[in-house]
């Protein structure tokens, strides 16, 4: 393996170990979010939706179904 394929696979490497890390704080950012209640307003749906439309956009890429 020459040194570009190398550095090529190590920076690959060290790339999707921080997606899994991301991956594992989102989901526990998500699992703390706030549980429905009196206090949920309309502010908090909206939130929750718009990180459900950033982790679909981010899946259609993965996926390669983005338009």
């Amino acid at each position: 393996m020459t040194t570009k394929q190398q550095s090529a696979q190590d920076a690959y490497t060290a790339a999707h170990a921080t997606a899994m890390e991301l991956i594992a704080q989102i989901q526990h950012a998500v699992e703390d979010m706030d549980a429905p209640s009196d206090a949920i307003h309309w502010g908090h749906v909206g939130d929750a939706i718009e990180i459900n439309s950033r982790m679909a956009r981010v899946l259609c890429f993965l996926s390669g179904t983005e338009e």
